[in-house]
């Protein structure tokens, strides 16, 4: 799982290397999940989510998608700038 961080390493973009990180730890805890027998699963974690208790797999979650949307408007919001010049 460590592959993903491994493709970005000495990339200068600090999100997708945070972000890889993360990924690469809810990838390894889905691993876990398959390969031995845990009490709490990833399939637990969201249902209780879904009624409003959040997990730390969830906020996981919630971060990647937000730094990603956040990196998205910022490149969107540089090229409207420099189209503008």
């Amino acid at each position: 799982m460590e592959c993903i961080a491994t493709k970005l390493e000495g990339s200068a973009d600090d999100v997708l290397m945070d972000v890889a990180g993360s990924l690469s730890r809810v990838f390894s805890r889905f691993q876990n999940e398959l390969e031995n027998e845990v009490t709490e699963t990833v399939a637990s974690d969201l249902s209780a989510s879904l009624r409003g208790t959040m997990s730390d797999q969830m906020y996981e979650v919630l971060s990647i998608r937000l730094a990603l949307m956040e990196r998205a408007a910022l490149q969107l919001g540089s090229r409207d700038v420099q189209s503008i010049r």
